[in-house]
């Protein structure tokens, strides 16, 4: 597809997707997306539909995401993770099921900074693991390793990070909403203010 210089078109195609995945997160965040506006978010410039496939113009980031980072050279060191994890908290979520919460899944009313705090665990696990502790491709299963907390390091990963890492991540990726921390707990917690 053709773009401007500086632009980058992302192609979702409906009929691929999921109906529970397109009817519970998608349109949402379609209508979401171009609102925001933070210079750590990746700004949405038009966006069109051509039967099942939407196709999304959005300004092009040339050092590709953090997943594309992460894939591309393997889990970054604890330290790297945690300072692109302090700027990560200021942001506001806006992405695939893989970072849903799951009181977001069950279309309970939720609160958003709990439901973020969940996705800020999963980009934690993720920039640590090179992994994501939960597969997407179908959402009841990845609901109920949600829920059942089945998801854990790789063990390689997991016998060389911090306790206090491992720990962070937990509490993030708790199912119970009331039981995560506050994002103020979040930016206090050990793992956050290590240096």
């Amino acid at each position: 597809m053709d773009c401007n210089e500086g632009q980058y078109a992302e192609v979702i195609d409906k009929s691929k997707a999921s109906p529970l995945f397109t009817q519970k997160f998608l349109m949402r965040e379609l209508e979401i997306w171009p609102r925001l506006r933070h210079r750590h978010i990746i700004q949405v410039e038009r966006m069109f539909q051509i039967q099942d496939r939407i196709y999304v113009f959005m300004e092009l980031a040339p050092g590709g995401s953090v997943i594309e980072y992460v894939q591309r050279y393997g889990a970054v060191d604890e330290n790297v993770g945690r300072n692109w994890c302090q700027t990560i908290f200021s942001d506001t979520y806006c992405g695939s099921s893989s970072y849903v919460a799951p009181e977001v899944i069950e279309s309970q009313p939720y609160d958003p900074i709990k439901a973020d705090i969940w996705s800020a665990g999963v980009c934690i696990y993720v920039i640590l693991n090179n992994a994501m502790p939960f597969d997407d491709s179908n959402l009841t299963r990845m609901h109920e390793d949600q829920v059942t907390r089945n998801w854990d390091f790789a063990p390689k990963i997991k016998k060389n990070i911090s306790s206090s890492a491992k720990n962070l991540v937990a509490r993030l990726l708790e199912p119970d909403p009331s039981k995560r921390p506050s994002m103020e707990q979040v930016l206090n917690c050990s793992w956050m203010r290590t240096r």
